[in-house]
């Protein structure tokens, strides 16, 4: 039943019979005791809707990484404020029951606190995404960053090459991401000898509304970008 090699032949097939004469089924529950191992990993979604793009984009990968190693996900959302002092027993089920989980992956917006609440835990995790929110840099923990300053630059060096010179740039830069981005096209509007212009300011709390609005108060005035 587990795949072991040292089976003899004859009692393997035997078991192998049985099993579909009585329609045998592996008690999951059963195992996960015997082994100290549930054979799932944990999502935690914190202060984000799964419905984002980015979250169902993310979701799916693990999904398809877990099924190559016939592990299962269980996913749990989780809100929290910044200034919480937060107790492993506030945490979703999965973090302070026994068992449900091997390991965890952390996802969405995230401050300092769920992370010194997850040490307190002892659950092993990884960190991924680059929505990390605070002053103070995190301290030292696996985690997986895409490159957003990157992913700024790229896209303008992109538009100057069809041409553009008047190109602005939309995002609240209180939020480390979209400042990191802005970081990104300035740099490349500057290398190229172009003047950066950037409405930075948050006018929404909704990504569509704040980009909604910054682009209207940017066609009000005697400009005209291009891109």
């Amino acid at each position: 039943m587990n795949g072991a090699q040292n089976v003899d032949p004859a009692i393997q097939a035997r078991v192998e019979r049985l099993i579909r004469e009585t329609h045998y089924r592996p008690n999951a529950r059963a195992r996960s005791m015997a082994r100290s191992e549930s054979h799932s990993i944990g999502v935690l979604l914190a202060n984000r809707p799964v419905v984002k793009p980015f979250n169902a984009w993310l979701l799916n990968g693990i999904l398809q990484e877990c099924d190559k190693s016939s592990y299962t996900v269980t996913v749990a959302r989780f809100g929290y404020g910044a200034a919480a002092d937060l107790l492993v027993s506030e945490l979703p089920l999965m973090l302070h029951s026994t068992g449900m989980i091997d390991c965890l992956i952390v996802a969405g917006t995230n401050h300092p606190n769920l992370f010194r609440c997850l040490e307190r835990s002892k659950v092993q995790f990884v960190y991924a995404g680059n929505s990390y929110v605070s002053d103070s840099p995190l301290k030292p923990v696996d985690r997986v960053l895409f490159d957003q300053v990157r992913s700024g630059r790229q896209p303008t060096e992109y538009l100057i090459q069809l041409g553009h010179r008047e190109i602005w740039y939309i995002g609240d830069s209180e939020l480390p991401w979209y400042q990191q981005r802005y970081e990104g096209y300035v740099t490349a509007m500057r290398d190229a000898g172009l003047v950066p212009h950037a409405l930075v300011e948050g006018l929404s709390d909704d990504p569509f509304l704040n980009g909604l609005h910054a682009a209207e108060t940017i066609l009000q005035h005697d400009v005209h970008p291009t891109a």
